[in-house]
């Protein structure tokens, strides 16, 4: 039995791990874009 729990507990790390790269991940990338975004409208506006 205990074999399982810490099975299932090591797979939720895992997961909650990725998931938390994942929105740093998509955070990161949004910062970014929003940059470009941010410089071409500074760009156009001169």
């Amino acid at each position: 039995m205990e074999l399982i729990e810490t099975l299932i507990t090591g797979i939720a790390k895992i997961i909650w791990k990725a998931f938390l790269l994942c929105i740093y991940g998509i955070s990161k990338l949004a910062e970014i874009i929003l940059k470009q975004i941010n410089d071409f409208l500074k760009d156009t506006i001169k």
